[in-house]
């Protein structure tokens, strides 16, 4: 007997070869109705990384049923593919220095670049660190800052996706002081 038709999810990135049957397939070669079904095995993807229509190899599969005494199965599915998709993340706990002083830019000057969420690889992904800037050049409180540039590196970084830049920082710009000579 040969096993026809399986297929596996794809899924996001998780650092892992696992991958999900959502369909044991089909036998072929019964004659006629005899009773013999398939024994699901194992599916991994060949890597972990990324990419699309990647080889998904099957082991484990066998027979049981009434009649698989009479039959045996001539060797693991195979020719099976799924993709592997980015996994988003975040940039989080970004800061910039609480106040400035009123120097007629919008510069704002970072004092953390923060962390990343939902990073499986560590050391491998790594953050490139961007700008911030005031919504306007004026004085105020609670002032938007929003962030630009902000981007990932590292051995493991095609294997991730930014979802967005750093958002929801405030920060505050004082008057600045003259004197009269």
């Amino acid at each position: 007997l040969t096993v026809s038709g399986v297929t596996v999810a794809s899924k996001v990135y998780d650092a892992t070869t696992d991958a999900e049957i959502t369909s044991a397939g089909t036998l072929n070669g019964l004659v006629g109705s005899d009773k013999v079904s398939i024994v699901t095995g194992k599916a991994a993807f060949d890597d972990k990384n990324v990419g699309t229509a990647k080889t998904v190899t099957l082991t484990g599969f066998a027979i049981s049923g009434d009649d698989a005494a009479n039959y045996e199965l001539n060797k693991q599915p195979s020719g099976v593919t799924a993709d592997i998709t980015a996994r988003e993340v975040t940039i989080e706990d970004v800061t910039v220095k609480p106040t400035k002083v009123y120097d007629g830019t919008t510069a704002a000057e970072i004092t953390s670049y923060g962390t990343l969420s939902a990073n499986f690889d560590g050391e491998n992904l790594a953050i490139v660190h961007g700008t911030a800037a005031y919504d306007d050049k004026d004085v105020g409180t609670d002032k938007d800052v929003s962030f630009v540039g902000f981007a990932l590196t590292g051995a493991a970084s095609a294997n991730y996706t930014l979802a967005a830049q750093p958002a929801g920082v405030t920060a505050d710009i004082t008057v600045k002081e003259i004197t009269i000579v």
